[in-house]
């Protein structure tokens, strides 16, 4: 059962560790592959923003990013048991999960939108040469569902992530670690309204943050299986036999025992 429950660990672990890596990825390359143009307020600009073939493979790094942050939040535990039970699997973090999930599902129809949508009206514009195809920009990105579902998304994943810095935190992974992650989660809304610059490094901080919470979240779990390992149920040895139930030794036999 130890064995078992311990090779469960690991694996998660693993899976953590990869899911964060590739997250933390995706988060920084949204902003840095993302062409800025259609913030230059010039329709060219917009258009071949729009058009350009990195306008969908940034979003789309940013759309991974998030589906894979919920597998690496799976993966975590709630706690771990204190002292560490070798029978003992900690419990997943489901509540984090949840919301993260939750919250994605809900970005991914204004994700695609954008990523799509723009991108079919910027080629067409540009190949078509005509401009007027960008006053469909404002109703694609305005429209109420899709809008409401954006900000309902980033305030559920802004919970999940609260709520997987509190369950890191009890797991003993260095406190820092799910507290930056989860602030800059937080901040995900607030920065779309930041100049491109400032937008570019939140990028970067999320992904890096998303990667150094995965390594320590993966060690912490490696040290909290070797205490797991170190503190399982005695075993008796030759020199101390184990008693019968329900029996009391005497000083004699605990004296053989010695001899």
């Amino acid at each position: 059962m130890s064995i078992h429950t311990s090779d469960t660990s690991r694996t998660h672990a693993r899976s953590r560790l990869i899911a964060g890596i590739i997250a933390g990825v995706g988060f920084a390359a949204f902003p840095l592959l993302r062409p800025w143009g259609d913030k230059s307020g010039d329709p060219t600009a917009v258009a071949d923003a729009f058009a350009s073939p990195l306008w969908v493979i940034a979003h789309l790094c940013g759309m991974v990013a998030w589906c894979v942050l919920v597998v690496a939040a799976w993966t975590h535990p709630a706690r771990s048991p204190n002292p560490p039970q070798p029978q003992q699997s900690p419990h997943r973090s489901s509540r984090a999960t949840g919301f993260l999930a939750l919250g994605t599902a809900a970005l991914l129809p204004f994700f695609g939108a954008e990523t799509f949508a723009l991108h079919v009206i910027g080629s067409t514009a540009v190949d078509q040469a005509d401009l007027s195809l960008l006053d469909l920009e404002s109703g694609i990105r305005n429209e109420p569902t899709a809008m409401t579902l954006f900000g309902v998304g980033l305030l559920a994943v802004a919970i999940g992530a609260a709520l997987l810095a509190r369950d890191t935190w009890r797991h003993g992974t260095p406190r820092w670690a799910g507290i930056t992650m989860a602030v800059l989660v937080a901040l995900y809304l607030p920065q779309f309204f930041a100049p491109d610059a400032l937008r570019i490094t939140h990028g970067v901080l999320l992904g890096t943050a998303c990667v150094l919470w995965a390594v320590t979240s993966s060690w912490a779990a490696g040290r909290t299986d070797d205490n797991r390992s170190s503190s399982g149920p005695g075993i008796p040895t030759p020199s101390q036999p184990a008693q019968p139930s329900g029996t009391i030794s005497t000083p004699s036999q605990r004296t053989s025992w010695l001899t």
